[in-house]
């Protein structure tokens, strides 16, 4: 391994250079995909495979990744797909079957690198608790500041700032990549098979299996109305400058959960995932009154606080309750089920019951959701506490 000392600015760039490429695909490429002309059946399907590419391209990868012990290859890989697969996705968007085939490609190579990039920066920074979160503020920032600048280009120069996007922003960050040393993780048994039988062992620790159920049902009542978004807007008036500020403002409302990740660190992880559930509820039920599009945005914050506060403790939690040599497939798992999983889900049903019940009663049903969730983080906490309580009385006995 190389004895280059690993940057910290470095890598909070590289979270910014590759969260520009991420807004100008994940916020605008369905948007794009509308105006040109495809059908919202159409539209939604296409969204769909992209998420079960995502999904099974975060398992696959990531299993890979905890074999190889290291970060670097795979990242450039990513990196240097999202390009390929941006431009092509964007050059095919008449033809919905191609479309639809380079933008679950997309999906499968690219989403994963998130993931692999947090990773990166913790095994480099070990003795840093806040090094993730605040990498990850760079990114949040990146890409709300894309997301304002695009939406602005958008209406000069068209969509086909979403493939320049990608191919301004790509080979510096490869570039960048290539002169950060990788992390190789001490202490973690590498070189070994990593498959679904491993990834399902991780369900037998408790408080991670509790993580996951939690972020999927977190996810699943929240994703109808984030995945929906545009539409959420476009019902009290907004339009696509609009929607670039939205995501612009939504994402600052993240930053200082981010930026000073170590002193939220200082409250007990119980209390951080009570708030970063508490607060999409507030979201769902505020949502189903907006009326302008700036009470919209308002609500959403809400909902970009609750990452900004779920984010550092997911990977606090997963860093201190898995093996070490299966950090990144359960990172992965993490992720996908807060996001890709339900977002599967959410895509499949959103549409009938925004044509029966319209947005305020999608957000009711979301609200309702988010109770859910929220009653059983709180019943699984009290069982964990519980048991603990049991283990030290039996110890001492």
């Amino acid at each position: 391994m190389s004895t280059t000392k690993p940057s910290f600015a470095k890598f909070c760039a590289l979270e910014a250079l590759h969260w520009a490429v991420m807004a100008a695909v994940q916020g605008l490429m369905s948007t794009y995909m509308s105006v040109s002309g495809m059908p919202d059946a159409v539209l939604s399907t296409v969204q769909a495979c992209y998420l079960m590419a995502a999904f099974a391209g975060a398992l696959f990868w990531g299993g890979r990744i905890d074999e190889a012990g290291s970060h670097r290859r795979f990242f450039v890989l990513g990196v240097a797909a999202s390009l390929v697969t941006c431009v092509a996705t964007c050059l095919l968007i008449d033809s919905y079957l191609l479309c639809g085939l380079t933008y679950a490609a997309y999906g499968f190579m690219v989403v994963p690198v998130a993931t692999n990039l947090d990773a990166w920066v913790m095994d480099s920074f070990p003795e840093r608790a806040d090094a993730a979160g605040r990498a990850r503020s760079f990114a949040t920032g990146g890409y709300a500041l894309c997301m304002l600048l695009y939406g602005q280009l958008i209406k000069f120069f068209g969509y086909s700032v979403i493939w320049v996007a990608a191919c301004v922003a790509v080979p510096p960050t490869i570039a960048l990549a290539l002169t950060q040393p990788d992390a190789i993780r001490a202490g973690a048994k590498q070189k070994e098979k990593v498959g679904p039988t491993q990834v399902a062992s991780l369900m037998r620790i408790p408080l991670y299996a509790l993580l996951v159920v939690v972020v999927f049902l977190n996810g699943f009542a929240i994703s109808p109305l984030n995945y929906m978004r545009t539409v959420v807007l476009q019902n009290v008036g907004a339009d696509v400058s609009y929607i670039g500020f939205d995501s612009f403002v939504g994402c600052l409302a993240q930053l200082p959960f981010l930026v000073f990740s170590g002193y939220w660190l200082r409250f007990p992880k119980e209390r951080r995932l009570l708030a970063g559930i508490a607060l999409p509820f507030g979201y769902a039920v505020l949502t189903a009154f907006c009326h302008q599009p700036v009470t919209s945005t308002l609500a959403f914050m809400l909902n970009n606080m609750s990452f900004g506060i779920l984010y550092p403790s997911m990977r606090e939690i997963t860093r201190e309750s898995v093996p070490e040599e299966l950090f990144n497939s359960a990172s992965s798992l993490i992720d996908v089920c807060y996001g890709q999983l339900p977002g599967i889900i959410s895509l499949l049903a959103v549409g009938p019951l925004l044509n029966v019940f319209g947005i305020r009663g999608l957000s009711f049903a979301c609200a309702a959701a988010q109770a859910v969730t929220l009653a059983v983080l709180v019943v699984g906490m009290a069982r964990l506490r519980t048991q603990r309580t049991e283990q030290h009385m039996a110890i001492n006995r």
